[in-house]
This record gives structure tokens, sequence and C-alpha cells, in this order.
């Protein structure tokens, strides 16, 4: 049963081999064409994956267990999901924050998503459904691994076609918590209101 948060860890492919090109093909070139973090470019033949090497790249295959927190497109998408200034004023967003993603600002995890060119923003979705400010995660992700915002790693399926799908509420109960030791910090704690966050173009989200 897929879960719903209040106004809203999968499984993440074990092997993925390292390369470092960003997927071509189509989509907002200001998304598929951000510059690159780490490592040079190359292409894995054997199963058409393609990853972005992270500043501290493991032999061969990329352990996830480098990164602190492991999350799939569905995860990058629940976060975007929680843009929307409804659940930020209501306090929902500090509280999803608290207990997935201790220490970190929405701000923050966004400012990371874009570096690390995973993120569609709203005027770039081209019809796809998405959070109406924050946008939706690239088609074309797998898995996001991160510990800082100097230390991540995309793994990229540039074989995916491109889907109108927002996998924000493909998660349940079993999975909405992110892979990695990262979310074993988090502690819940209750949803109070805030003065609003976010401006509602979406544009400036504030930390």
């Amino acid at each position: 049963m897929c879960v719903t948060p209040l106004w809203q860890s999968a499984t993440v492919p074990a092997t993925a081999r390292t390369s470092s090109r960003r997927p071509e093909g189509p989509g907002p070139s200001k998304v598929t064409n951000r510059f690159q973090v780490g490592g040079n470019a190359g292409i894995d033949e054997e199963n058409d994956m393609t990853t972005t090497t992270p500043p501290t790249p493991a032999d061969g295959d990329v352990d996830p267990n480098q990164f602190e927190w492991q999350l799939t497109r569905a995860h990058v998408d629940y976060v975007l999901h929680y843009t929307h200034w409804i659940p930020m004023g209501r306090g929902f967003t500090q509280q999803m924050l608290a207990k997935y993603y201790p220490g970190w600002t929405l701000g923050r995890l966004i400012r990371m998503f874009d570096a690390a060119g995973i993120r569609i923003e709203p005027d770039d979705l081209d019809g796809a459904p998405g959070a109406p400010h924050g946008g939706r995660c690239h088609w074309q992700v797998v898995a996001f691994y991160f510990t800082d915002e100097t230390h991540f790693h995309v793994v990229w399926d540039r074989t995916r076609e491109f889907d109108v799908k927002y996998t924000a509420h493909d998660l349940d109960d079993d999975t909405l918590r992110p892979g990695g030791v990262g979310p074993s910090r988090g502690k819940n704690i209750r949803a109070t209101f805030a003065p609003r966050p976010v401006d509602l173009s979406g544009k400036t989200f504030f930390d």
C-alpha cells in the first residue's frame, strides 16, 4: 500500500558500474548538460549504465555504503514533494527532514540535487507531473548517494526513455526511509506551524 502524506528504502540495484558520463538524450538541456562532478567521461557498454564518479570513488563497482544516504528516484521525488508551501508552513517538511535527513535543510538538499543535475525544475517539466515548486527527479536517475555536498554519486541509466512518472507516492511504510546510516540519526518531532519559508513561485527555498 502506497503512503500519501498529510497534504503526502526502496531497494537500490546491487551493482552499478563506474563511469562518469552524464546521459545524453531528450530532456531539459539545463539538467542533462550540467557540469560533471569528478572523474573523466566513460561509458559501460556491458549494462548501458552511466554514473557520475564521486570525488573519492571506489575501485570497480561503486559501494553505496561509502555514502551516508542512499536514495532512489522515488526518494528524491519525495523530498521535492515537501517543497509545497502547505507542508512547509504546517511543519510537515521540517518533520520529514528531522526523521530522514537529520542535519539537512530543504534548501541545502535542493542545492545539492541541482549541483548533481538530478532535479528538473518546475518550468522545465514539459507537461510531466511534479511538485509545483520543487519539480521532479530526472527520469534517468537510478540512484543518488551522498554524504555531503562534496561527496555524492549519481547512478544514471542512459537507456531509460523519457517518462512522465512522478514517483513521490511510490514509497510505502517499509521504503520511505532512505538507505544508509544517515537516516539512523533521525528523530520524530511534532509538526508545528511556522512562517512560510518558501516563496509561492518556488524559486527560493529558505534555510
